[in-house]
This record gives C-alpha cells, structure tokens and sequence, in this order.
C-alpha cells in the first residue's frame, strides 16, 4: 500500500512542479542561445526529488557552487512533457560551467532523459558552447563551438525524441541545404 500512496504523492509533486512555470508554445519552432530571463528557482532538495540523475554535489574542495532554476514547460505531448532547467555552475578557479536542460518527463512525474539545449564552459585556456533549435516535430539541431589552445572547431548536430521521451543522435544522409526550414528558426527565446 505505501507504494501507492509514494506513486501519488510524486504525482502531486509533479503536479506542483508544473504549476510554477508557465507554459512555452512550440507553434513552429525555438532557438536556443541565451538563458532564459524568467525562471523560478529550485533548491538542492527538489533537484535530488525530481530529476535525481542531473544532480550532483557541489565540489566544496574548489569552493563551487550550482544554482539550478526552472524556466518553462512544453506539455502539449500526450506521452511525456519537456522541461527548461537551468544549472548555473561557478568555482574559485574561473571556471564556469552553466547549461539549459531540456527534460523529458513522464506525465506522472518520472524522470526520461535529459539533453543540453544551451552549454556554456569557460576556463582560461578553452571554451566549450552550444546553441539549439527546437523545431514543431521534435527535432533538434545543435551548434557547438570549441576553442582550445587557441584553435576554433565548430560542428552542427540533429537529434530527434522519440514517442517515448528519449533524445537520439539522427545522422543525415544528405546534406544540409542553406534553404533548409530546419536552419532558420523562427521564434527566439
């Protein structure tokens, strides 16, 4: 019995958990390249509760410490709804480390999988970043931009989630066309 009764009480946390943010609509597509201004946040108690496998202890011994903040929701999915969470990440070494989660969520609060839209590392000698777009059909494409040493790489990614919630790297067969609807996003956030 005390399994049911643990099954709904995550449910109404889950429940809870929704309602502080508001919904994002994903009428055709959303660029990902800047944190989101708006955003509730969240303390280490709800992180470890809610999407356990994210979280991770703050590295004392550097003197770091994460912020984590919810910024939105994509439920229209009848399977699974998407979560913006943001993990803010900063040590006495000058290295910062922030990212925009997007979350895959079970409806009844079961966390999926999680995939980095925004990545940001900066140390003094490299840097790591990466935008997103994610598009009506749940699709997404990825920019990354690496410096290190002073060299510049730069490579562009798909990826698609699945009906069940899962991120899956999707190789092309063909080109990228620069008339591609996939490379011009039109709703920023």
């Amino acid at each position: 019995m005390s399994g049911v009764f643990t099954y709904a009480q995550k449910a109404t946390h889950y429940k809870e958990l929704l309602s502080l943010v508001d919904e994002i609509k994903l009428t055709d597509s959303l660029y990902f390249k800047q944190y989101p201004e708006t955003f509730i946040e969240l303390d280490s108690n709800m992180i470890k509760a809610a999407f356990s496998p994210l979280y991770h202890l703050t590295d004392k011994k550097n003197g770091g410490k994460i912020f984590w903040s919810l910024a939105g929701k994509i439920s229209t999915n009848c399977n699974f709804d998407l979560l913006l969470l943001i993990e803010k990440n900063q040590n006495k070494d000058t290295i910062f480390f922030n990212t925009l989660h997007l979350i895959s969520m079970s409806k009844e609060g079961e966390y999926i999988a999680s995939f980095g839209l925004i990545i940001n590392r900066n140390t003094k000698l490299s840097s790591y970043n990466t935008s997103s777009a994610l598009y009506k059909n749940l699709t997404i494409v990825q920019k990354t931009k690496i410096t290190a040493n002073e060299r510049r790489f730069a490579c562009t990614n798909e990826y698609r989630i699945t009906e069940d919630g899962f991120f899956e790297h999707y190789i092309r067969t063909q080109p990228i066309s620069s008339s591609s609807t996939l490379l011009s996003p039109t709703f920023s956030l």
